[in-house]
């Protein structure tokens, strides 16, 4: 997506006469927006992983496609939304509680779904048609417009760099990381 483009979304987002998701699944996907997590890392957080003070979410080794502890800056904005979503759903274990299941993490798809609704709808005429992991691709795609180097994107995305860069470097470049989730 263009940067435009995922800015629509947003404003989309933020209009409830255009969007008539529930604020669970509009705070996981601004979430996904601002992290360029994957969407179960994002669905199935739990609150313990969350210091919101820090501005840090520790994702760990278990809930992470490779099996690796995953640190995400998250930006004040991601700050407000998941402060604004504890008053929701702070009494439950995970951050992104489902409002018709109790106990349970919202369904991953159901974000995906809520996407797909906005399109169906024709509230996004002036968005590439998507999908919620596209919104990782875009932060990945996109953060070199910013000026940041392009393994950086990877890097917030927990991948794994190839070849020899795989095997020499192991820096975190986690002040990079910081730098680029706030742009």
């Amino acid at each position: 997506l263009r940067l435009d483009e995922l800015a629509e979304i947003w404003r989309v987002l933020g209009d409830p006469g255009r969007c008539r998701s529930d604020p669970v699944t509009i705070a996981a996907m601004k979430l996904l927006i601002l992290t360029g997590q994957r969407e179960r890392e994002v669905t199935d957080a739990e609150w313990r992983e969350f210091d919101l003070d820090a501005g840090l979410w520790k994702i760990p080794a278990a809930r992470t496609k490779k099996d690796r502890a995953h640190l995400v800056h998250l930006a004040p904005l991601a700050v407000t939304i998941l402060r604004e979503l504890k008053k929701l759903t702070g009494r439950d274990k995970h951050a992104f509680a489902s409002p018709l299941k109790p106990g349970q993490a919202v369904y991953g798809r159901s974000v995906n779904n809520a996407l797909l609704t906005l399109f169906k709808r024709n509230v996004l005429p002036n968005v590439t048609n998507c999908v919620v992991h596209d919104f990782r691709r875009t932060l990945i795609t996109r953060l070199p417009d910013l000026g940041f180097e392009p393994f950086i994107g990877h890097k917030i995305a927990n991948h794994v760099l190839p070849g020899v860069l795989a095997h020499y470097n192991h820096n975190a470049y986690e002040a990079q990381r910081e730098a680029a989730l706030r742009a």
